[in-house]
């Protein structure tokens, strides 16, 4: 089997890299080369700044080792920003749905309701990350 080359929003990053001990499976999957996250300076930037924000708590050293734990299995992409995508009701989404959009990715995965209202009308499954799970080998569930 291929690695599922998928864009992983900033939520699902922040929310596996800071709070869910039982998400192993995801961290294990892009280690593994099973899964290759797509990202572009730009969510990348977004990232940073979320984990860096005063609520986290997380020191410089601690934003640094998240961002480590993620970046060296990222495939860097880079985006025409001009290239058109549906609305989205967040425009703050609209970087997602370029990325996927322009690199065809397999999958963009997010639990916001902006995106997912939208999977009838995107070209690339928006799917939640139960769903990335089940597309996985049985090694990674």
């Amino acid at each position: 089997m291929a690695a599922l080359r998928v864009v992983l929003d900033t939520n699902i990053l922040v929310s596996k890299l800071l709070f869910s001990p039982g998400s192993a499976w995801l961290v294990q999957a892009w280690q593994n080369q099973t899964l290759i996250p797509l990202a572009t300076q730009e969510t990348l930037d977004e990232l940073y700044e979320v984990l860096a924000r005063p609520k986290f708590r997380l020191s410089q050293g601690e934003v640094d080792s998240r961002m480590n734990q993620y970046l060296p299995w990222c495939q860097i992409c880079p985006v025409d920003v001009a290239v058109p995508v549906p609305e989205c009701r967040d425009p703050a989404d609209r970087k997602f749905l370029q990325l996927a959009w322009q690199v065809q990715a397999d999958a963009l995965v997010t639990a916001d309701q902006d995106l997912l209202t939208m999977q009838d009308d995107f070209p690339i499954p928006i799917i939640t990350l139960d769903q990335l799970q089940a597309l996985l080998p049985t090694a990674q569930n």
